[in-house]
């Protein structure tokens, strides 16, 4: 198979830089900005303390020409906002019309999206964090990097076999799923934390270990699960939220919402995460004022461009408790 990933943040240029030391051939679609850099080579700093280089093929726009697009792989590694646009590209492109296509992000829409015009989909569930500390450097935040594949809406169709496989060859640990979506309404649920790190600029260390975070954490999940029983949303329910010692061995690390912000970035995805809840507990009646805060902090923060840390911890604390109350 030949991939062409698209999207070069933590994650994508992660999958490509591990599918290419794996024996894949890969072409990376990157920001014009990030392309000389990527060119050169991504050095990995492994979850396992190791460093090690590879070299995928990197470009700023889509190929005008591929291989045999049956053997090809299209993964999405793009923001949720941003997918619709990539869809409409790649609908354009005739030479991509058989490709298949592996959504590797957050959020549970992606999917939807592009089966609108494309025939073979399918989803792919990211359980490892990795970031962009500098040009062309990816460092892991310390999981060993998990993934869960299956097609879209359900099953395992055969032509994910060779993608399972290259990704396996690559390093990762691959698990196959018949319900995919189900699992990834639960990672959204997992997710719905990385507004807490960005507003107060709190680690996710810091969100594991004190207690004051997991108690927070445990309310906000606990109205969205309230709000997706009462939809009939199929999920997998995650693993309960439980204090964990600190791990200063680990890189510190913080949400993918926080990145955003610290990139003074306009969009952010807790639109497509925290509000999702909150179009749930609207539509079902369900109250999530806690996710509404949130949701409404994060997208004001974003439109005024402000840097992750717009409360401290004590205030968002206090914020919530009230909401609580």
């Amino acid at each position: 198979m030949a991939y062409l990933i698209i999207g070069a943040g933590g994650i994508g240029a992660s999958l490509a830089a591990r599918l290419v030391r794996g024996g894949a051939e890969v072409t990376l679609v990157a920001r014009p900005n990030r392309t000389s850099a990527l060119a050169e080579g991504i050095t990995m700093h492994d979850f396992d303390g190791t460093v090690w280089r590879s070299r995928p093929t990197v470009v700023d726009a889509l190929p005008s020409a591929v291989g045999d697009p049956r053997e090809t792989v299209v993964v999405l590694a793009v923001k949720a906002f941003d997918t619709p646009a990539v869809v409409q590209q790649l609908a354009q492109r005739d030479h991509l019309g058989e490709a298949a296509v592996i959504c590797a992000q957050n959020t549970v829409h992606n999917e939807a999206t592009v089966a609108k015009a494309m025939t073979r989909v399918a989803g792919a569930v990211v359980h490892f964090g990795a970031d962009v500390t500098s040009p062309g450097v990816i460092t892991d935040r310390g999981d060993p990097p998990l993934l869960v594949i299956g097609g879209y809406p359900n099953g395992m169709p055969s032509w994910l076999d060779g993608p399972v496989a290259d990704l396996r060859s690559g390093g990762f640990i691959v698990e196959t799923s018949q319900n995919v979506m189900a699992r990834k309404w639960s990672k959204l649920i997992l997710n719905l934390d990385s507004a807490l790190s960005a507003i107060a600029s709190v680690s996710n260390d810091e969100m594991r270990s004190d207690p004051r975070w997991v108690d927070v954490r445990r309310a906000v999940r606990a109205e969205a699960l309230r709000a997706l029983d009462a939809a009939g949303i199929e999920y997998e329910r995650p693993i309960e939220i439980s204090q964990q010692p600190s791990e200063p061995w680990r890189p510190r690390s913080y949400s993918s919402t926080w990145h955003d912000l610290r990139l003074g970035r306009s969009r952010v995805e807790t639109d497509d995460i925290n509000g999702e809840i909150v179009r749930i507990g609207v539509r079902t009646g369900v109250p999530v004022p806690l996710n509404v805060f949130l949701l409404e902090t994060c997208v004001r923060m974003a439109l005024e461009r402000t840097q992750p840390g717009a409360m401290t911890p004590d205030e968002l604390l206090r914020a919530l408790a009230a909401l609580r109350a």
